[in-house]
C-alpha cells in the first residue's frame, strides 16, 4: 500500500502524478497503454479545500460542481450534466440515464446512515455500498468506478474513506472524485453536527494513459503538468466551508435540483454555498464569467472563483 498524505488535492496532485510516472507499471487495458500503481491511498487532512490550481492543469470547476450537486440530488439522468460536460452522453446505454450514477445509488442509503451515526457516534457500520453484485454481469458503458464509502466519527470529526476499483488520475481522482465526494462529506459532517476529518481515497488501480495512436487525449494533461516542473503552487485563496449549518436531505435535494435546472426558480437560501452554486452554474450556462459580481456570496468561495478564472485564462 502506497500512502500519500497532504492538506489538499492542490498540494498532492503533482506528487501523485510524478509517483505514477516513475514507479508505475505499464499495463495495456482495452487497447490503451497505461502507467498503473496498485493500492494507492490519497489522504487529505483538510478536505474542505475542494479546488486545485496546478500549473499545466486546466481543471474545469463547473464539471466538478455540477456533478457534486447531481450526486447530492440523487439523480441518474445525464441531461442535468450536459451543459457542463459535452461528452457525458457517450457513457449512456439508453440515451437518457447513466447506469453507474452515484447519487441514485448513494442517496437512498443516506437516511439510514445518518440515523446510525446519530444513534452511536462510535459505530463502525457506517458503510454506503455503491457497487452491487449485478454490476459484475452488466455490459455497460458506465460501470461505477467508486464502489464503497465508509464513514466514521472520531473525536467529533467525520472521516470518510472512498474505495475505488479503477481511478484515472486526471479525469477521475483529481477532476471529480476528490471535489464531489469532499462536498458530500462536507454536507454530511454539518448534518451530523461534527467537524470534517480526513478524506481518503483508496485507489485499487491509479493510472494515467500513455501516448499512442488513437489515444485518449488526457496525455496532454500529463505532458503539460510535467512541462511546468515544480514551480511554487499558486496560493489557495481564503474561503468558507461549503456547509457550516445542518441541511436536511429533502431541502438539499430541492436546492441541488434548482441549481442544475435551467427552468427551475433560483435557490434562495438559507445556505450560502447552494446560492453560490446556483449562480455559478447559471453563469456558465449563460456564458457570463463576471462571477465575482454575478454570484451571491462570491467572497465566501473565492477558491471556486479562482478556479473558474484559471480555466477561462488558460490557453
Amino acid at each position: 500500500m502506497i500512502v500519500m498524505q497532504g492538506s489538499s488535492a492542490h498540494e498532492l496532485y503533482r506528487d501523485a502524478l510524478r509517483y505514477v510516472l516513475e514507479e508505475g507499471e505499464t499495463v495495456d487495458v482495452r487497447g490503451y497503454r497505461t502507467k498503473e500503481v496498485l493500492d494507492f491511498a490519497t489522504v487529505i487532512t483538510q478536505p474542505w479545500h475542494h479546488c486545485h490550481f496546478v500549473p499545466g492543469r486546466r481543471w474545469n470547476p463547473w464539471i466538478a460542481m455540477s456533478e457534486a450537486l447531481w450526486i447530492l440530488a440523487g439523480r441518474n439522468d445525464f441531461q442535468a450534466l450536459l451543459p457542463y460536460n459535452k461528452r457525458i452522453a457517450e457513457f449512456s446505454d439508453d440515451g437518457s440515464t447513466l447506469y453507474g450514477a452515484y447519487g441514485r445509488r448513494i442517496m437512498p442509503q443516506m437516511k439510514f446512515l445518518i440515523e446510525r451515526l446519530i444513534k452511536d457516534q462510535s459505530d463502525r457500520r457506517g458503510v454506503i455500498a455503491i457497487w452491487q453484485w449485478p454490476d459484475l454481469m452488466e455490459e455497460t458503458k458506465d460501470p461505477p468506478c467508486n464502489d464503497m464509502i465508509m464513514f466514521k466519527i472520531r473525536d467529533d470529526k467525520l472521516h470518510m474513506t472512498v474505495i475505488n476499483r479503477s481511478n484515472d488520475l486526471h479525469w477521475g481522482l483529481y477532476a471529480v472524485n476528490i471535489p464531489t465526494f469532499g462536498i458530500l462529506q462536507d454536507w454530511l459532517a454539518a448534518r451530523l453536527g461534527v467537524e470534517m476529518g480526513t478524506q481518503t481515497h483508496l485507489s485499487n488501480s491509479l493510472h494515467v494513459y500513455r501516448p499512442q495512436l488513437g489515444m485518449k487525449p488526457n496525455w496532454d494533461i500529463t505532458r503539460n503538468m510535467t512541462a511546468e516542473g515544480f514551480e511554487p503552487l499558486p496560493m489557495m485563496p481564503k474561503h468558507e466551508r461549503a456547509f457550516t449549518e445542518p441541511v436536511a436531505t429533502d431541502a438539499l435535494v430541492e436546492a441541488c435540483n434548482a441549481a442544475l435546472s435551467a427552468d427551475a426558480d433560483d435557490y434562495d437560501g438559507p445556505i450560502p454555498f447552494l446560492m453560490f452554486a446556483n449562480d455559478f452554474l447559471r453563469g456558465y450556462r449563460l456564458g457570463r464569467f463576471d462571477l465575482d459580481n454575478d454570484c451571491r456570496y462570491a467572497s465566501y468561495f473565492q477558491d471556486w472563483i479562482m478556479a473558474a478564472q484559471v480555466w477561462e485564462g488558460a490557453p
